[in-house]
C-alpha cells in the first residue's frame, strides 16, 4: 500500500462529502476512461521530498500531489474543489479505507488555481478545472546508511 493508494481510497470512498459529488469518479492521471461523466477528480504525484540527516534516511517524507477537480461549469468544479479542500487541508490521522490506509502527520494545501480546457471541435463542451497542490507529510521506512 502506498500513500497514492490511501489518497485514492480516501477521495473515492471515505470522504462522503466528496463521494456525494463525484460518485467515486476519482482517477490517477492516465487512468481516466475515454468517455467521462462529470464532475470528476484526477490526481498525480508531482514531487516527493525525503527528509535526511547525516546518519541516513530521516523516516519522514512529504510528497506533493496535484488534485484536479473537473466539471462542465466553473461552479461545479469549484464546488468539488471546496469539498476536497475541506476534507484534506490540515488533515491528520488515518487516510483511506481499510486495506488502503496510511497514517499521516498532516496534509497541507500549498497552491491552487483555475483553468479551462476548450473543446477541440464543436462536438464537445469545454471543461473547467480547479487545481490544488497538497503536501502529505507521513512516515516512511528508513533506508540505513551503508
Amino acid at each position: 500500500m502506498t500513500i497514492r493508494d490511501a489518497l485514492y481510497s480516501h477521495l473515492s470512498t471515505v470522504a462522503t462529502t466528496v463521494v456525494d459529488l463525484v460518485s467515486g469518479r476519482v482517477y490517477p492521471v492516465g487512468v481516466s476512461p475515454k468517455t467521462v461523466t462529470y464532475p470528476l477528480i484526477t490526481f498525480s504525484q508531482i514531487s516527493n521530498i525525503h527528509e535526511r540527516h547525516l546518519g541516513g534516511g530521516g523516516g519522514v517524507t512529504h510528497p506533493r500531489f496535484e488534485v484536479n477537480c473537473w466539471d462542465t461549469t466553473y461552479k461545479g468544479a469549484d464546488d468539488v474543489a471546496e469539498s476536497v479542500r475541506k476534507v484534506l487541508d490540515n488533515f491528520r490521522g488515518t487516510l483511506g479505507a481499510t486495506g488502503s490506509q496510511a497514517n499521516v502527520n498532516g496534509i497541507f494545501l500549498e497552491d491552487d488555481g483555475d483553468s479551462f480546457a476548450a473543446s477541440i471541435d464543436k462536438s464537445q463542451i469545454g471543461n473547467h478545472n480547479k487545481r490544488m497542490d497538497f503536501t502529505i507529510w507521513h512516515v516512511e521506512s528508513v533506508t540505513p546508511a551503508t
